[in-house]
């Protein structure tokens, strides 16, 4: 289903090493990690910030991570405490529907290097003030349009 940014938190997380469930052997080298969502018609600055609480996309709702665990603020909304102030990445999406390319490379180094994946939080900079949807992992009408991420990785084997 199109996700409308001005109404709903949007978080996203792949599993992206072995130790967690992806594909990346653990202990590969991180060339380079683009993390890409499609959007509607509307122009728009949006910003990828690290989320600091594990979350369960299966339990997380408005007021709660997981079960039993709340969110500091409402909405995914506490900086420091829920999301990082400090963003991954930015990108200023045009006019036209297409993809949002956001450069997450030294994010999925920091993991690869043991720091915690939970996430991001996406966070609206400045825009247009049209109704603001992209689309989510449930998008069924064409499964090629849900959020991806594209990690580039070399690994040596002994």
């Amino acid at each position: 289903l199109p996700m409308y940014a001005q109404d709903y938190t949007g978080l996203l997380r792949f599993a992206a090493f072995a130790s967690e469930g992806g594909p990346i052997p653990d202990g590969a080298t991180i060339v380079s990690a683009q993390l890409q969502i499609y959007k509607e018609v509307y122009y728009f600055v949006y910003r990828l910030h690290p989320l600091l609480k594990p979350w369960s996309e299966a339990q997380a709702t408005w007021m709660i991570a997981t079960t039993g665990n709340a969110w500091t603020v409402p909405g995914a909304n506490g900086v420091g405490s829920d999301y990082d102030s400090q963003y991954d990445a930015q990108f200023s999406a045009p006019w036209d529907a297409g993809w949002m390319s956001f450069d997450v490379t030294n994010r999925i180094r920091l993991i690869s290097q043991g720091s915690p994946n939970y996430g991001w939080r996406i966070v609206g900079v400045s825009g247009s003030n049209n109704t603001r949807r992209f689309y989510s992992s449930e998008y069924a009408i064409d499964p090629l349009l849900r959020p991806k991420l594209t990690v580039m990785y070399s690994t040596t084997t002994p």
